[in-house]
């Protein structure tokens, strides 16, 4: 599974392939990413059958390899992404949790009440993450009582 930081770095590798094939020299004077971080990002494309690499048998210096996109692969994965997403948001705690913030800002406690839901907080915050994630809600902040008594206690003036 792809990590979110690694994103990056595979967008700067589809975005040069897009373009055409390339050898991994190429690849990497245009990306300016290392040799061997390189191969190892070009190991989770081809992995994932988004690339292929194809080695050049005529007499050519080196006999470079050649990396291919496969851009139907990309745009099949894309759309069927979308679609998870849309079936996500169609889910009806999330249906529930959009309907209720529509009316304004909500506090954790009267969220439970709307939605039936006390004693399982924890399954809304999968919901409640994927809702930031995708810009459809934010997270506000405000302090606690025991933040403000904390403060009262062991803070010094500012």
């Amino acid at each position: 599974m792809v990590k979110p930081q690694q994103l990056p770095v595979l967008i700067k590798i589809k975005e040069v392939l897009t373009n055409g094939d390339c050898s991994i020299a190429n690849l990497q004077s245009k990306t300016g990413i290392k040799r061997s971080t390189l191969n190892y990002y070009l190991g989770i494309l081809e992995l994932g059958g988004f690339i292929t690499k194809k080695r050049i048998n005529k007499k050519v210096t080196g006999r470079p390899t050649i990396i291919s996109l496969d851009k139907k692969k990309f745009e099949d994965r894309r759309k069927a992404i979308e679609k998870e997403k849309v079936e996500h948001l169609m889910n009806p705690l999330i249906q529930k949790i959009l309907h209720s913030l529509k009316k304004g800002m909500i506090e954790e406690k009267k969220l439970q009440e709307v939605i039936n839901d006390k004693e399982r907080m924890y399954l809304l915050l999968p919901h409640l993450n994927f809702l930031i994630q995708e810009g459809f809600i934010v997270q506000m902040f405000k302090i606690t009582p025991e933040g403000k008594e904390f403060l009262k206690k062991f803070s010094k003036k500012i």
